[in-house]
């Protein structure tokens, strides 16, 4: 793959919490809006193209990241339940790493030369890390708004990584 540009990750804002409402419904708490606006504080928009999780916590997230800016919506880039195997109908870590590569893959041959914003799960994103650097990440390591840079320069990859729960809200 010839990709000379950035992937630019980053976790949803702090959601509601509340039983009744369906998981990809449930919207961004007020300090998950703080936490969206605290990372576009950071990002200042610096990337060429957004593309988001549908849930309702991610596309908000992705806005107020991005107010200006057309967000592509792509469902391979919702959260899915963990576990090794497949059991009670849950995607394995295998095939949502294959799940990862090819979208990545698809995105990286539309934009090459960019800058990629991509707006997910915690969960997701650390499989997406795994894909990109070929090694296991920590469970639970992504926090709320927690931003990783990648940026591809002659298939080398150099990685920087902003955490957003650093900065007072």
């Amino acid at each position: 793959m010839n990709f000379d540009g950035k992937i630019i990750l980053i976790r949803h804002g702090e959601n509601m919490i509340d039983d009744s409402i369906s998981n990809n419904l449930l919207p961004l708490s007020e300090f998950g809006k703080k936490q969206a606006y605290e990372a576009f504080q950071t990002l200042k928009g610096q990337f060429d193209v957004v593309i988001s999780s549908p849930s309702k916590r991610a596309m908000m997230t992705a806005h107020i990241i991005s107010p200006d800016s057309k967000i592509l919506c792509d469902k391979r880039l919702l959260e899915r339940g963990w576990g090794n195997e497949k059991q009670d109908g849950l995607e394995s870590d295998h095939d949502a790493k294959q799940r990862i590569k090819s979208f990545l893959i698809e995105y990286m041959k539309a934009y090459p030369n960019k800058k990629i914003l991509f707006v997910t799960h915690g969960g997701l994103m650390i499989l997406m890390q795994e894909v990109i650097e070929g090694k296991i990440m920590e469970r639970g390591s992504v926090g709320n708004c927690d931003i990783i840079e990648y940026s591809f320069n002659h298939k080398k990859i150099m990685k920087n990584k902003i955490n957003s729960r650093n900065i007072s809200c």
